[in-house]
């Protein structure tokens, strides 16, 4: 045998041994005509797995022999001539990780998939049930809060409270979480016409990648009886269920009276409603200087004035106190609110003892935030 064939022979044997020694991707019981090649898949592993996170983070790679890895950011499936991993990937927005093994013989792992949800802004509250200071809530009703993401419990949850302000006394409740949806629920029924504080802490929940309620939250409410609505006339509102709507046409303009039907007081609220077509030779805004110029029956003070929105439209709004004994055994407190649209003036006018306006008010305000000319 010459000596260059003694060379290729040595040659061979010396790089199938180096193969099964070092990337153990062949085995040899019989170097002859008995060798078995290792078809076995190789794994692959991150230090990071898919979840909800609140910082960047470096996603690392790694083999159980050796070999290559291929990943992609964009969800598509990875193969040889994919971004070879050479580094720890960094994450830092919400992405899909796949990747693959590759040992030095070519066999393959599974693809492997992660998403990571990189989210750093903390959740707020985006609505409640009742809304900040509504005046007719159920004695029995659940609280629920909206936020704008899911949420779990965080540190200072169990510091969550609701709080009769009227007696002073914090109520016993039980809190749950669904989604992105906390309920609130009293133990007792509430009390009518108490006032309530619903307060959230900083830190009483926290969105699923960590970031906590930033600041507190709260609201107020009062409870009160159920609203029912009216629709006629052009106009429609609510109005508290035991009340009653009367309707008394008078020379052309229609006048809506709100009232407790079941009431003793004669000094009871009063709550109505004119509607004054505009004169046909005047504009709307003649119309409407003509009756805000014209005078106050005798006793009536103005205290106070000012303008609102009201169904879109722009109001106008003066308070006054009446001191008028041959009507009322007491002082009164009348707010009236005027607007214009379709050439009508729109009139609400709420009359209470003044003593007990600032309480009685609420239901006013049933009445104004619904308030919509058709």
């Amino acid at each position: 045998m010459s000596n260059n064939k003694i060379f290729l022979i040595s040659l061979m044997v010396f790089s199938l041994f180096f193969c099964i020694s070092v990337v153990g991707a062949v085995s040899a019981t019989d170097l002859g005509n008995n060798t078995t090649l290792n078809t076995t898949a190789p794994t692959a592993s991150v230090n990071y797995h898919s979840g909800y996170y609140n910082t960047t983070k470096n996603v690392k790679l790694s083999m159980n022999i050796a070999g290559n890895i291929y990943y992609t950011l964009n969800g598509s499936t990875p193969t040889n001539k994919s971004t070879l991993y050479i580094k720890p990937i960094t994450i830092t927005s919400t992405t899909t990780l796949k990747y693959v093994a590759v040992d030095l013989v070519g066999n393959k792992s599974p693809v492997y998939t992660q998403t990571y949800t990189i989210d750093t802004i903390p959740p707020k509250v985006s609505a409640t049930a009742p809304t900040n200071n509504y005046v007719h809530t159920s004695l029995s009703s659940p609280i629920t809060i909206k936020f704008s993401e899911k949420i779990v419990s965080g540190v200072n949850y169990s510091k969550i409270y609701v709080k009769n302000v009227t007696s002073g006394k914090t109520v016993t409740i039980t809190k749950t979480i669904t989604g992105n949806i906390l309920t609130i629920k009293d133990h007792f029924n509430r009390i009518n016409k108490d006032k309530y504080l619903v307060y959230i802490p900083a830190g009483a929940v926290k969105d699923l990648a960590g970031n906590v309620l930033a600041k507190a939250y709260k609201f107020n409410f009062v409870t009160g009886p159920s609203v029912k609505v009216y629709s006629g006339h052009g106009v429609s509102f609510n109005y508290p269920v035991n009340w009653e709507v009367e309707s008394y046409p008078q020379d052309g303009c229609e006048l809506l009276l709100v009232s407790d039907m079941y009431s003793a007081s004669q000094e009871a609220l009063s709550l109505q409603i004119d509607i004054v077509p505009n004169p046909a030779d005047m504009s709307d805004q003649e119309a409407f200087d003509s009756f805000v110029s014209s005078p106050q029956p005798s006793g009536y003070k103005k205290i106070s004035k000012s303008t609102l929105t009201l169904n879109g439209n722009k109001a106008y709004e003066n308070t006054y106190t009446i001191n008028d004994k041959s009507v009322y055994n007491q002082i009164m407190e009348d707010q009236e609110i005027y607007l214009i649209k379709n050439h009508k003036l729109y009139i609400l006018d709420f009359i209470a003892p003044y003593k007990t306006f600032s309480n009685e008010k609420g239901t006013f305000d049933i009445l104004l935030n619904g308030f919509k000319i058709q």
